[in-house]
């Protein structure tokens, strides 16, 4: 008996890169990263002989990329415009990818994950005035572009695009230091970068927790600005266990940077 390969048919187009990618973001007046919360299933829509489900969806918004200036986006808005394409179609075209036109759609969704992040190109769409309250107080948005992942190479390659003066993290360069048990200590390193680095001090391969119970080692992070951070190191009483390799690490969507400091104690003679 001769056994057939089962082929993985693709139920939504795969998102755009490269060029495409920079026409999307280009022409789309808003431009969010958001978490999708709930979806709202409207009537299904007849596509040539199937139903593919029509969907409104709750979006729950991280961060605003793009908008007009003065445009004010609140912090949960209602996204029009997603499909989810029947999973028991089995019409394919020659390459094995749907010939549905849910299949281009730009709110094509396979499958709902909640809370799952992504970036929304979308424009204010007209209050359809369709939902009871309290769904008809959000506002309203329209897809105007593909769903886009949240991960590393989106997330890269969008601030790439869109924001002229972003930049990876830089830090403080260390030197080593030497000190006497008992006495105290501190560094502090500045970070910079755009968008804000996230930033962390470790002893080795292991955090430093800035909620640490430790009597003696503590961390405190301070916002300066949008673009620098201060992570503060500090020893009261330094012990032999203090003794080590401390690495301040920074990281924002364009990079990673990191400095070393060698911290040495040394015995009083008496």
């Amino acid at each position: 008996m001769q056994c057939r390969r089962s082929i993985a048919v693709e139920l939504c187009k795969p998102p755009p890169k490269d060029q495409t990618l920079q026409n999307f973001l280009t022409a789309s007046p808003i431009i969010l990263t958001a978490r999708m919360t709930e979806l709202l299933k409207l009537s299904p829509s007849v596509t040539e002989n199937k139903r593919d489900v029509e969907l409104d969806a709750r979006i729950l918004v991280i961060g605003v990329l793009k908008a007009p200036e003065g445009f004010q986006v609140p912090s949960e808005v209602l996204v029009r415009g997603f499909v989810m394409p029947n999973k028991n179609h089995k019409s394919v075209g020659t390459s094995g990818r749907l010939r549905e036109p849910a299949y281009s759609r730009f709110g094509c969704l396979e499958y709902f994950r909640p809370n799952a992040a992504y970036t929304l190109l979308l424009k204010v769409g007209e209050p359809s005035n369709d939902w009871p309250n309290p769904r008809s107080d959000l506002m309203e948005f329209d897809l105007v572009g593909p769903l886009l992942p949240y991960n590393a190479y989106y997330n890269r390659h969008i601030i790439d695009l869109l924001c002229v003066s972003c930049y990876p993290p830089k830090v403080t360069q260390f030197q080593r230091r030497v000190m006497n048990f008992g006495e105290n200590f501190n560094a502090t390193c500045v970070v910079k970068g755009n968008p804000l680095p996230e930033v962390a001090w470790f002893k080795g391969a292991y955090q430093i927790s800035t909620v640490t119970d430790d009597a003696n080692v503590r961390v405190q992070i301070v916002t300066v600005d949008k673009t620098t951070r201060h992570a503060i190191l500090e020893i009261t009483g330094l012990l032999i266990l203090d003794n080590g390799d401390y690495s301040c690490r920074a990281s924002n969507t364009l990079g990673t940077a990191s400095s070393t400091l060698q911290l040495r104690g040394l015995s009083i003679l008496t």
